[in-house]
């Protein structure tokens, strides 16, 4: 499978409002890797809280 960031809009330029697959899975990819990111620190903060 190819890496998702490698890909390029048909419009050429990766867009939060476009609505084609390759800008569509290039949202989803990012959530995913916020959300994991947001979920490590939050641990990290209940660690020191602790």
């Amino acid at each position: 499978m190819n890496n998702v960031f490698d890909l390029e809009c048909e419009f050429g330029v990766i867009d939060a409002r476009c609505e084609c697959d390759v800008c569509r899975l290039q949202r989803e990819e990012t959530d995913v890797r916020r959300q994991a990111v947001l979920r490590e620190l939050a641990d990290v903060q209940e660690g020191m809280e602790a």
